[in-house]
């Protein structure tokens, strides 16, 4: 007889990526198991492409396979 056993999905806390790049956030995220939706730029005081929100928000507790939609400062 074989058993497997699920220790069901895995929960995590959304990374702080905030003031990266849309590039760098992108390659934290994707390290950490998340997918990483389109980019949303909007207007800002940070250099264009720089992270100034995610959504979920950082630190909030998710379960995986999970997406981060991240909004970029258009300059």
């Amino acid at each position: 007889v074989l058993l497997d056993i699920s220790l069901g999905r895995r929960q995590t806390r959304v990374p702080e990526v905030l003031g990266l790049s849309e590039q760098e956030a992108r390659t934290r995220l994707a390290a950490e198991g998340f997918a990483v939706a389109e980019a949303a730029p909007e207007p800002g005081d940070q250099p264009r492409g720089t992270v100034i929100a995610s959504i979920p928000a950082p630190g909030q507790v998710v379960t995986l396979p999970a997406s981060v939609r991240l909004r970029t400062s258009a300059g």
